[in-house]
């Protein structure tokens, strides 16, 4: 019995212990992929305006296996959250839902996912289909970018 309990103190003194030995959460530890607003459209242009950034919209719908592996790989990963976060306004769309299906209607999207990187007069700047891997991404943001 001496024993049992011996064993449990030693359990419960280390798993007291034990966040003292992790490191703590914060951003240099933190792998952070691309944050997407939850603003209006109009919002968006606004910002896009006052802040002289391109707005990058992605349109997804709720049956799209290609979005949502996109979602999981490509917009969770640190390589174009860091180019993206920085450098655009980011929205993420439903395009069968809400304001998102009346931009998906607007701007003619048909294939999902679609990407569109629209200026703050809502024009189209560059456009791409389908799966885009962290790294295809980042170029495409890039090459939006370059003069």
């Amino acid at each position: 019995m001496k024993k049992i309990i011996l064993k449990l103190s030693v359990v419960f003194v280390f798993t007291l212990l034990l966040p003292l030995f992790l490191p703590a959460a914060s951003p240099e530890n933190e792998i952070e992929g691309i944050h997407f607003s939850e603003i209006s459209w109009q919002k968006a242009l606004q910002e896009s305006k006052s802040e002289d950034k391109l707005i990058f919209i992605a349109f997804h719908t709720e049956w799209c296996g290609i979005c949502k592996r996109m979602k999981r790989n490509t917009f969770s990963d640190a390589q174009p959250g860091l180019l993206f976060n920085q450098k655009f306004i980011n929205l993420s769309l439903d395009a069968e839902k809400g304001e998102g299906k009346t931009l998906a209607e607007i701007y003619n999207v048909r294939r999902y996912p679609t990407l569109l990187f629209v200026n703050d007069e809502g024009e189209v700047i560059a456009s791409a289909t389908g799966f885009q891997n962290a790294r295809r991404l980042t170029e495409l943001g890039q090459s939006v970018l370059a003069p």
